[in-house]
């Protein structure tokens, strides 16, 4: 095997350095120390959806289609999805050989020459490939694809004990099937994705000795996967975002727009009902789990049921809001990280709502804190695709990109209130724009070097010996490697037909 990557959702400097200074995380700090390390540049906005998918396609989100999990079309939602080859695919296409466990945004599983398991979010039964696959990491890992549990419920109970521990068996499992792996296949390409590291900074922010004690369990397990790793092999440790403490509040987008007359809603009058309900759902979610009936409750209670009930914070998902929007008689709507206009509807003065938009969502202020709780708002041809037209079909595309302070939070949730300042419960930190790249392994110097999120999938294919194709964005950094290295000697070799001052542009960018 020639390369192994480990994403760890969301992983941030913010937490990991005081844990290395204080030398509790061994094996990040060799890998670190003896290698290349800096931060890793996310996307537009820094979330799960869409960066996972940009760092393994080296694609920007605009060219993929969709800057969330959920793409929107004349006022419906849909499962994202995209065509775009991804780093596996590249190395399967070369004759290699190629294995990914449990990266978000791969559902359903690609057919590899190797295997697949997919990650968050989980839509049916073809989360993994080959099917023959099934049975045995099920009883050989106890492998499941998800946890048993609605999170955002379970994670805001007074007693999380049960709850963590389901969350770190499912972790385990997907360690377990990396050494597996390590051990048994021969494999040229495997990467192995901790999705859950994510979920913990949410929820457990302001408890460091449960956040702690996780990456403490992180990092023993990596030393265990680094331990099979074969000889000759590069290394890489990404995540698709980083992590900062919430201090703004959160802001209701969606309300906003609501009561700014760009959003309409069916039924208005439910708004007390909500809060009503939000108050209940805390006491019920209290009560059930004090005695112990909250599996009984997961058990009778399809999910479809328990998603149309406010969750402690009163908030109701995009999906409940989704089957409230009455699209034809609303200009704007906010979905994933971007707002979407009804172009229908507005005609020519599509532009200029579209300016009022951005303008007016800049100049919003916390009542907490009296920050800004946007850094900026962008039209996307102009952030990742200046003077090209844009691959949208009807409102895959949102009109406007969003991207809040790192201290900022724009949810695309529903809420009877504009503002939440009070009852951040489970929103304890942030999605920020720095996450972590590390390199390490016999091409790596030792140095320093923050790249771009696209950068990851052009330089770990360079670094193979597979040439890059011309749809990526990213570009190879070659200054990761050693000057003695092969990769650092060899002219990057581009996919498909190019011109002579193409090719010479490309190469000044990659540092030849």
């Amino acid at each position: 095997m020639k390369t192994l990557v480990i994403g760890l959702d969301g992983a941030t400097y913010n937490v990991l350095e005081p844990l290395l200074d204080e030398g509790r995380l061994p094996n990040l700090q060799n890998l670190i120390e003896t290698g290349t390390a800096g931060t890793l540049d996310s996307t537009v906005p820094p979330a799960t959806y869409p960066a996972w998918k940009c760092y393994s396609t080296g694609q920007h989100p605009t060219k993929l289609g969709f800057h969330s999990f959920l793409g929107f079309k004349q006022g419906n939602l849909e499962p994202a999805s995209t065509d775009a080859p991804e780093i596996w695919d590249y190395v399967c296409e070369q004759g290699g050989t190629a294995a990914s466990i449990n990266m978000p945004t791969s559902y359903p599983a690609s057919e590899l020459d190797g295997f697949m398991t997919s990650g968050y979010v989980i839509g049916g039964d073809d989360w993994i490939y080959p099917e023959e696959m099934r049975e045995f990491v099920e009883e050989e890992f106890d492998y499941r694809p998800e946890v048993s549990f609605p999170v955002h419920t379970e994670l805001l109970a007074e007693d999380t004990a049960e709850a963590r521990a389901e969350i770190r068996s499912v972790m385990q499992s997907r360690f377990e099937l990396a050494k597996f792996a390590l051990n048994e296949l021969s494999l040229d390409f495997l990467q192995l994705t901790m999705y859950y590291t994510d979920t913990y900074q949410h929820f457990f922010w302001n408890q460091p000795e449960i956040l702690n004690e996780m990456w403490e369990y992180v990092d023993e397990q990596l030393g265990d996967v680094l331990d099979r790793v074969p000889d000759g092999t590069n290394v890489f440790v990404v995540s698709d975002h980083g992590f900062e403490r919430l201090d703004t509040g959160i802001f209701y987008l969606n309300r906003w727009l609501e009561k700014e007359g760009y959003l309409t809603l069916e039924g208005n009058e439910t708004t007390g009902l909500f809060e009503r309900l939000s108050v209940d759902t805390k006491t019920l979610s209290a009560w059930l789990d004090r005695f112990g009936l909250m599996p009984l409750v997961r058990a009778l209670v399809p999910e479809s049921t328990r998603r149309k009930v406010p969750n402690p914070r009163g908030e109701v998902g995009v999906d409940q809001l989704s089957e409230r929007l009455v699209w034809e008689e609303s200009d704007a709507v906010m979905y994933g990280g971007g707002i979407f206009l009804n172009v229908d509807r507005l005609g020519p003065r599509y532009e200029e709502v579209r300016t009022e938009l951005m303008e007016r969502v800049t100049e919003i202020t916390s009542p907490e804190t009296g920050d800004p709780v946007l850094v900026d708002a962008y039209r996307p041809e102009e952030l990742y695709a200046p003077g090209e037209t844009l691959p949208r079909d009807d409102d895959e595309v949102p009109d406007v990109l969003l991207l809040p302070r790192d201290e900022g939070f724009v949810s695309p949730a529903y809420s009877p209130n504009v503002w939440n300042t009070t009852d951040l419960e489970g929103r304890w930190s942030v999605h920020a724009k720095p996450g972590i790249f590390i390199a390490n392994g016999p091409d790596i110097r030792e140095s320093s070097a923050d790249l771009d999120i696209f950068d990851v999938a052009p330089t770990v294919l360079h670094a193979m010996g597979y040439p890059i194709a011309e749809e990526m964005d990213g570009r190879v950094r070659k200054d990761i490697f050693s000057a003695e290295s092969e990769p650092a000697t060899r002219e990057v070799e581009y996919r498909g037909e190019r011109t002579r001052i193409d090719s010479a542009v490309r190469a000044l960018e990659d540092g030849l």
